[in-house]
């Protein structure tokens, strides 16, 4: 399970590096959303996890993130259990 975490995160890294210096703004945010969702819906596919949620929207990215020149993409896995 740690070894499916630690690679999800460092493929979601590689994703995220492209949007570094980008404007955080609705389109930059819908885009984003759209190279992690197929990502994560193709680990889901392969039974890697269970279900996942991406939020990128107003609702963490406030006036205040942006302003701090920040982007914020939560992430939620249910993983599968293992016996």
């Amino acid at each position: 399970m740690r070894g499916l975490f630690n690679t999800l995160e460092r493929s979601l890294g590689k994703m995220a590096k492209y949007e570094v210096m980008e404007f955080n703004d609705t389109f930059t945010r819908n885009r984003i959303s759209s190279i992690i969702k197929p990502f994560l819906g193709s680990v889901k596919a392969g039974r890697g996890i269970v279900d996942y949620m991406v939020i990128c929207d107003e609702s963490n990215n406030t006036p205040d993130v942006i302003s701090r020149n920040e982007l914020i993409v939560d992430r939620r896995n249910v993983h599968l259990k293992v016996l």
